[in-house]
């Protein structure tokens, strides 16, 4: 074999290599997206239930407050412990719409962290076979220049070479 065909599979195997490499470890990357949407997600709904939670002790809170002080359930004490709860609400509803979001987030960059590992492997793919042809072809050109080289000479066989 010829250096240049030998350059050239060498070449197309640190491609391979390289294609393959970059497509587990953007398989890995997409599963670690992955496991952070899920978290995203749960932090989210527990984000949303501290709220909520909140929202409750604040309202028995007022509730309490009110009692003692004689004023019972009516006019602005149960104003304020309603516009408690609504506000609770809001915040539990926004917690768990970050969570949602976050998660969404990080499915998107999973699947273009695996777009990026088929890329890899595609293009590891394509520059092996580039490798190899461009060796074939200087391989092929270099045994031409031989052959008109020994013909001009006026050696014309072909078993030296």
């Amino acid at each position: 074999m010829d250096p240049f065909t030998i350059a050239a599979g060498v070449g197309a195997l640190g491609s391979l290599f390289k294609g393959i490499l970059g497509f587990g470890a953007s398989n890995a990357q997409a599963q670690a997206e992955r496991n952070a949407a899920q978290q995203a997600e749960q932090q989210g709904g527990a984000a949303a239930s501290e709220q909520v939670e909140e929202g409750n002790a604040q309202a028995a809170t007022g509730a309490v407050t009110a009692a003692a002080n004689g004023g019972g359930f009516v006019g602005s004490s149960l104003g304020v412990i309603q516009n408690i709860a609504n506000k609770a609400m809001f915040n539990a509803r926004t917690a768990a719409q970050r969570g949602r979001q976050s998660a969404v987030n990080a499915m998107y960059d999973a699947s273009v962290s695996q777009a990026n590992g088929a890329n890899a492997l595609i293009g590891g793919a394509l520059d092996a076979g580039s490798s190899l042809l461009g060796g074939f072809a200087k391989s092929s050109a270099v045994a031409q220049q031989l052959a008109a080289i020994k013909q001009n000479r006026g050696d014309v066989s072909q078993a030296e070479w």
